[in-house]
């Protein structure tokens, strides 16, 4: 097999093509432009930006993040502003639960997280995400660590996956110990209010003869006053709501002011 002998220029491959680099700014990041970097990052950067797993570096002592092009969506809207910057500043929310896996690739110890929690914008939108992540120090030509390099691997849709089963487990065991209707929805009530981190969570009772409802138990995560006896219209979910929730799907409102199915009662909903 004959081996690759052509010059090999950082900014033409095509790694740092799809990343970018070869028409970002570096006159606002620490590390300066890339035909001055040392060889050791030069090397560093190349190896993440060749691989088509999720990558990144913090180099140097203001840690200065460098990424890949399969990085990239993990970072949502803040790419490519955010390249070249310190780590801490590119993730000030994360960075206090990052920093003692950094800090032990820093000493020379390759280090493991599994299934962090990590908060993320996607699709301009706050969600909750997990994560592995394998930490290694970086060395330059004389052995000094100067900086790390992060292996990332998202777990999200296996750790949603085993907590459904977790909380499906644990309300078969708790209510196939009742009898009693009423202690049946109070104890679903607080747990699918817990498990979906709601503020409160609600039992109702409809009258499809008047068209009204009734809130028959209330669960709240504080000392909210209490909906137990409040009564309202149907008419009030709004008619694309109402037909959703007459065929028996589950109705999902993330935003109550800006679904498009509660065009004229998302305020109301907000303030509730």
């Amino acid at each position: 097999m004959e081996a690759a002998t052509r010059d090999f220029h950082l900014l033409d491959s095509t790694g740092a093509v799809r990343a970018g680099y070869h028409v970002h700014d570096w006159s606002g990041s620490p590390l300066g432009p890339p035909d001055g970097w040392s060889p050791a990052l030069r090397n560093a950067a190349s190896l993440i930006l060749e691989s088509e797993f999720p990558m990144y570096l913090a180099w140097g002592p203001h840690l200065a993040l460098l990424y890949n092009a399969a990085f990239i969506p993990l970072l949502d809207s803040t790419h490519p502003a955010v390249l070249g910057h310190p780590l801490a500043q590119v993730w000030p929310d994360r960075w206090p639960g990052l920093k003692p896996l950094v800090e032990r690739a820093l000493a020379g110890h390759a280090t493991y997280g599994e299934d962090v929690p990590s908060p993320i914008d996607r699709n301009g939108k706050p969600y909750n995400a997990w994560f592995t992540l394998a930490y290694s120090p970086l060395r330059d030509d004389s052995g000094t660590v100067r900086g790390v390099l992060c292996v990332t691997s998202e777990t999200t849709q296996r750790v949603q996956l085993e907590r459904r089963h977790a909380v499906q487990l644990q309300v078969v065991d708790s209510l196939r110990r009742m009898h009693h209707p009423s202690d049946i929805i109070e104890c679903s009530c607080t747990l699918l209010g817990n498990y979906l981190e709601l503020e409160r969570a609600c039992y109702v009772e409809t009258d499809e003869a008047d068209g009204s409802f009734e809130v028959m138990h209330d669960w709240a995560r504080d000392t909210s006053a209490p909906l137990i006896g409040r009564r309202a219209r149907l008419d009030d979910f709004g008619p694309q709501a109402l037909a959703l929730l007459r065929t028996g799907s589950p109705l999902a409102v993330r935003d109550a002011t800006a679904d498009p199915r509660l065009p004229a009662r998302g305020e109301r909903y907000a303030a509730a």
